[in-house]
């Protein structure tokens, strides 16, 4: 363990969002200060040097009140890459003119 300040508590969604019914989605920033100065920066107290690439990422935290999950069991954290959705990256990719096959 390295010496330093104890460890913050981790951020939490807020309060009006577990029981809301509609679908949700909001920025966490203080979440990722959390992640940052916890384990992904070089001095952070639970550093682990495989998530090393992450300091040099653009990381985007969401908190949201979307279930999620797998063979019975509930997602609490998940990371993805960013993608540009399909719609938009194939509309761009293709040549002008070309709405499909020629008959």
């Amino acid at each position: 363990m390295r010496g330093g300040p104890a460890i913050q508590q981790r951020p939490m969604p807020p309060e009006d969002m577990i029981d809301d019914t509609s679908i949700r989605f909001e920025p966490a920033p203080y979440l990722l200060e959390w992640a940052r100065s916890s384990f992904i920066d070089e001095a952070a107290d639970l550093v682990n040097e495989d998530h090393a690439h992450l300091r040099f990422t653009s990381i985007g935290i969401l908190w949201t009140n979307v279930p999620s999950g797998r063979a019975g069991r509930r997602i609490i954290g998940q990371c993805r890459i960013g993608s540009i959705p399909v719609s938009l990256s194939s509309s761009r990719s293709r040549p002008k003119g070309r709405n499909g096959p020629s008959r």
